[in-house]
Formats: C-alpha cells, sequence, structure tokens
C-alpha cells in the first residue's frame, strides 16, 4: 500500500500463493490480514511462520536491504526510464554535498552543460531565421492570398541559406523529457523531506512561507523575457508582456522548494547560455 512518499509494505516468507487483505478502520487504523494455504500439524509440532513489514518513508537505498528489488515500486510517471537516472545523479552528488539544494542547483548546471550543444544548434537556427524576417515578410506580402506559396517559398529561401527549421524545435523536444523528469523526482523524493537548504528554506518538500524564491522564478523569467526581444527594437521592449511571468508564478507558489530552485536555476542558465551564443553569432557576424 502506497501513499504519496510513504509505504506500507508486508512480505511474507512463505513462498506458496497467498491472499492480502487490507481493511481501513478509520483515519487512523488500517487492518492488514493474510490468508494462505492451510497447514496440518501434528501434534507437539512446531512450525514457524516469517514475513516482514515495513512502514516507512520510501527512501530507496533503505530498501534495498529490506527486500530484493523493492526500489522498482517507485514510478515517476511514465518517465520512470529518464527519472531513475536522475534520482540516481541526484544521490550521488548529494554525498559530496550533503546538502540537496546544494546538489540540486549543481545537478541542474550539470544537465544544461551537457545539453548545450543541442540548445545552441536550437538558437542559432532560431537566429538564422530571425535575421530572414525582412524577406520573409516580403514573401507573405506579395502571396497573402495563397498560404501554401507562402509555406513553399519560405521553406525555399530556408533550403537556399542552409537552414533547417526543425533545429529550432530540437532543443525544446529533448528538454521536455528532461524537465519532466526533474519535476517527477523532486516532487515525489522522500529525501528532500525536513531538507534544510540555507536561511529560511528548513523543508525543501515544502513550499517557500515567505514566497522568495516564487518572486526569484518571475525575475528570472522577465530576465530571460527581456533577452530575447530584439536589441533594436526599443518599443517592443517597453511594452513585452509582463503578464505570462506573473500568471505562471501563482502556481508556484504552492509547489515544493526544492522544484522551485530547479527552475530558477535552470532559468539563469537559459539566459546565459543564449546571451553567449547571441554575443558570438552577431560578434563573429556568420550565419553558419
Amino acid at each position: 500500500m502506497m501513499q504519496r512518499k510513504f509505504l506500507t509494505i508486508w512480505i511474507s516468507h512463505i513462498y506458496d500463493q497467498f491472499v492480502v487483505f487490507v481493511n481501513k478502520v478509520n483515519n487512523s487504523i488500517i487492518l492488514i490480514r493474510l490468508l494462505s494455504k492451510i497447514y496440518h500439524f501434528q501434534f507437539y509440532y512446531l512450525y514457524k511462520l516469517f514475513s516482514n513489514a515495513w512502514f516507512s518513508t520510501v527512501v530507496k537505498n533503505i530498501m534495498l536491504f529490506f527486500s530484493k528489488n523493492l526500489q522498482f515500486i517507485i514510478k515517476y510517471a511514465k518517465l520512470n526510464i529518464i527519472s531513475y537516472p536522475v534520482f540516481r545523479l541526484l544521490t550521488f552528488f548529494y554525498g559530496f554535498f550533503h546538502n540537496w539544494g546544494i546538489t540540486i542547483i549543481f545537478v541542474t548546471i550539470l544537465v544544461k552543460i551537457i545539453m548545450y550543444p543541442v540548445t545552441r544548434l536550437q538558437y542559432i537556427s532560431m537566429l538564422h531565421m530571425k535575421t530572414l524576417q525582412p524577406e520573409t515578410q516580403k514573401i507573405k506580402n506579395q502571396f497573402c492570398n495563397d498560404s501554401r506559396v507562402i509555406n513553399k517559398k519560405i521553406l525555399s529561401l530556408y533550403k537556399s541559406k542552409k537552414i533547417n527549421p526543425f533545429f529550432s524545435f530540437l532543443s525544446i523536444i529533448l528538454q521536455v523529457p528532461v524537465f519532466l523528469s526533474f519535476y517527477y523526482v523532486l516532487v515525489s523524493a522522500v529525501e528532500l523531506k525536513n531538507a534544510p537548504f540555507i536561511f529560511w528554506i528548513k523543508d525543501l518538500s515544502s513550499y517557500d512561507p515567505y514566497y522568495v524564491l516564487p518572486v526569484c522564478v518571475i525575475l528570472s523569467i522577465l530576465l530571460t523575457q527581456y533577452h530575447e526581444l530584439s536589441y533594436n527594437n526599443i518599443i517592443k521592449k517597453k511594452n513585452f508582456s509582463c503578464i505570462m511571468p506573473f500568471l505562471c508564478t501563482f502556481f508556484l507558489f504552492w509547489l515544493p522548494s526544492g522544484l522551485i530552485l530547479y527552475y530558477i536555476t535552470s532559468n539563469l542558465m537559459t539566459f546565459l547560455q543564449q546571451w553567449i551564443i547571441r554575443r558570438n553569432f552577431f560578434k563573429n557576424n556568420k550565419y553558419n
């Protein structure tokens, strides 16, 4: 019987088939019964039946000593194949830092560095497409009544410039599973329960009591959005939308601090990587 971050297991040493009955008596009492086959005993015959019971939080390293393969009970939604390596990576570096907050920051930076070649490919492709916006706009104005011709002409233009539009989505396609795996691990990992980070954050599995981290998420999103706008478009910079970050933050208020910490680190790393790529792109003035 498994609840969020808590597990109740009864492992019998009887290797025959048996049935387990679980009845909830009230909010604090649960009755567990085990029904096995009928055993016949002779007089003065001693027969010992052994079983183990687990009533605790879901801690994989401890569960391994309790019973073989017990850790596979834990599933991180449908992304277990990615989430489990992320969990192992977090627990590995926790052995060095002994602080889950620092571990989350370090692993997030490490993953973003590993994903940098894909991010660079995607962002450069997007910059190439932006440099061609005047030409694509001419095509749209010229063939405004025929969307089929517009798409064909724009694709031909990209092909002549050796630009693959698919690369602009490649990073997103690859990063979404990584993002979701971090989400499921950080939301369900019992290791974060009562785990302090710094100062006022005493429990990374709970929300920030002073909402400082959600505000930092707003600032990181606004910083990234502002950077995304064209350097020459002053009007857009003055009027760019601030509504979306604030709407998103309302959903972040009650999320675990460990997950918010991941969002902040990921956003800042994205900003830094895009700033480096954009600077080198325009500095070198090359489009390949």
